[in-house]
C-alpha cells in the first residue's frame, strides 16, 4: 500500500529529508509492507489454535538456504520479532525471526504433534536468552541497585532491603555473560551469594584479563 502523497505527514518528512539531506524521497520509499504484520497475525492464531504451519521460503543465513519449514509455532518472543516453533524435521526447538518469513500457512485439520518438546524458551535482564535458566542471588549496593532499575528495567518491587546500604536480588539468568558484565563493571558494588558458575565465570575472566597485563 502507498502513502497518499498529498498527506501532510509524508510532506512533511519529505520536507525534512529535503532540508538535512538536499534530496529528494521516491513515492517507493513510503511503501509499506505489510508482509510482517500478517504473518505475525497468523502465527498468533496458529498458536492459539495449537496448529501446525508452514513457514514459506525461509531465508536462513546461517545454513544459506531458502526453504519451506513445517513446524509448531508455540511462542512469540522479542516483541513478536521471532517466533519459537518445534520443527519435527530436525526433532529440534528453533527461533525464527518474522522478518524472513515470506508467507505463512496453516493446517486447520493439523493439530501440535509434538507438544511435550515444546521447550519454553527465556529472555533474561541482561539479553541472552535459552531453554535453561539458573538462578543467582545478588547483594548489592545502591549504586548497583540503581543501575539494575534505570539500565537494565528490573522492577524495584522484586529488591528486598537488607539494611541500610545493602540490597538483595534473586534472578534467573540465561548466561553467565550478560550477569558477569554487570558485575565486572561494578566489581565493588556487588556480591555473588548464590551463583557458583557464575561465580566462576568472572573468576576466569578476571584471571584471564590479567594475564594479559
Amino acid at each position: 500500500m502507498k502513502m497518499d502523497r498529498n498527506d501532510p505527514t509524508v510532506n512533511r518528512v519529505r520536507q525534512k529529508f529535503k532540508s538535512a539531506y538536499g534530496m529528494e524521497l521516491d513515492d517507493s520509499d513510503f511503501v509499506y509492507d505489510n508482509r510482517v504484520s500478517q504473518n505475525i497475525e497468523v502465527i498468533k492464531k496458529a498458536i492459539k489454535q495449537k496448529h501446525q504451519c508452514t513457514l514459506q521460503q525461509y531465508e536462513s543465513p546461517r545454513s544459506k538456504t531458502t526453504k519451506d519449514r513445517l513446524v509448531e509455532p508455540y511462542q512469540l518472543m522479542n516483541v513478536s520479532r521471532e517466533v519459537r516453533c518445534y520443527e519435527p524435521e530436525s526433532g529440534m526447538c528453533k527461533t525464527f525471526k518474522i522478518s524472513r518469513i515470506k508467507g505463512v500457512v496453516t493446517y486447520s485439520k493439523t493439530k501440535w504433534e509434538h507438544k511435550e518438546k515444546h521447550l519454553n524458551y527465556f529472555t533474561d535482564i541482561f539479553g541472552f536468552s535459552s531453554d535453561k535458566v539458573s538462578r543467582v542471588v545478588l547483594r548489592m549496593s545502591s549504586l548497583a541497585k540503581q543501575v539494575l532499575i534505570e539500565e537494565y528495567g528490573v522492577d524495584e518491587s522484586k529488591i528486598v532491603k537488607e539494611n541500610d546500604h545493602y540490597f538483595l536480588l534473586s534472578l534467573p539468568i540465561c548466561n553467565n555473560k550478560g550477569a558477569g558484565r554487570f558485575i565486572m563493571g561494578l566489581l565493588n558494588e556487588v556480591e555473588i551469594l548464590k551463583g557458583k558458575s557464575l561465580k566462576e565465570y568472572i573468576e576466569k575472566e578476571i584471571s584471564r584479563y590479567k594475564s594479559h597485563d
